[in-house]
C-alpha cells in the first residue's frame, strides 16, 4: 500500500512491461483513475501469466476503468480477482468478456444493485463462469428484487459454492427465493433439479 496515484502507476507498468513472469499483484488502496487503470491494462495484455489481482480500495477506478480492466482480462488465465469498493456502479461490461479460469470474484461495497444482478444473471449463465467457486457482493445495494434474479441465476449453476451477500437489504422474500434453488421441495423432481453445488450462502440474521 504505497498509495500510488496515476503517473506512479504509469512508471511502474512501463517499467514492469517486459516482465511477463508476475503471478500475483496487490495494488490495493491505491489512486487508479482511469490514465492508471489504462497502463495496467497494458500491462496485463502483455502478461499471460497473472493469476491473482488484488485492486481492493482503489476508489477513484470506477465504471470506466472497471470496463477497461475486465476488457483487458478477456481470456487471460486470472483466476483471483479483487475490486471491493472500486466505486463501480455498472458492471454490464463482464457480459461481453470471457474469464474461463476465474475462482473468485470479489465486488463488495460496489453499487451493484438491480442493473448489476441483471448483468451477473447472464454472465453466470455462460460457460464462462465454469471455474467460478466464490462470488463476493456484500454491502452492493442488493435487495428481495436482485436476490430472486440471481437465484434464477443460479439454477442450473454446477461451479458456484460460495454466495457472500451479507449487509444488502435481503429480506424474507430474497431468502425464500435461495432457500427454493437449493431445495425446491414443490415435487419430488424439483428436488432432484435444485441446485446441489451452492454450499453456502452468507446472509444477514435477520433482526
Amino acid at each position: 500500500n504505497n498509495h500510488f496515484g496515476d503517473e506512479e502507476m504509469s512508471i511502474f507498468f512501463k517499467a514492469a512491461c517486459n516482465n511477463e513472469s508476475v503471478r500475483s499483484l496487490n495494488l490495493a488502496n491505491n489512486t487508479l483513475g482511469v490514465n492508471g487503470i489504462t497502463s495496467l491494462a497494458s500491462f496485463l495484455k502483455r502478461n499471460q501469466r497473472l493469476e491473482t489481482l488484488n485492486l481492493s480500495g482503489c476508489a477513484t477506478m470506477r465504471n470506466e476503468g472497471f470496463e477497461l480492466l475486465v476488457k483487458a482480462l478477456h481470456e487471460s488465465p486470472i483466476r483471483e480477482l479483487n475490486v471491493t469498493d472500486c466505486g463501480i456502479s455498472n458492471i454490464s461490461a463482464l457480459k461481453d468478456v470471457s474469464l474461463p479460469n476465474l475462482t473468485h470474484l470479489q465486488l463488495s461495497s460496489n453499487n451493484i444493485g438491480l442493473d448489476g444482478c441483471k448483468t451477473l444473471s447472464k454472465w453466470l449463465r455462460t460457460t464462462n463462469t465454469d471455474e467460478l467457486r466464490t462470488l463476493h457482493l456484500q454491502n452492493g445495494q442488493i435487495n428481495d428484487g436482485g436476490a430472486k434474479i440471481l437465484s434464477l441465476a443460479l439454477s442450473g449453476n454446477t461451479a458456484l459454492t460460495d454466495l457472500y451477500l451479507t449487509d444488502n437489504t435481503i429480506e424474507s422474500r430474497g431468502r425464500a427465493a435461495f432457500l427454493n434453488l437449493v431445495c425446491n421441495m414443490t415435487n419430488i423432481e424439483n428436488v432432484f433439479k435444485s441446485n446441489h453445488t451452492l454450499q453456502y450462502i452468507h446472509l444477514d440474521e435477520l433482526t
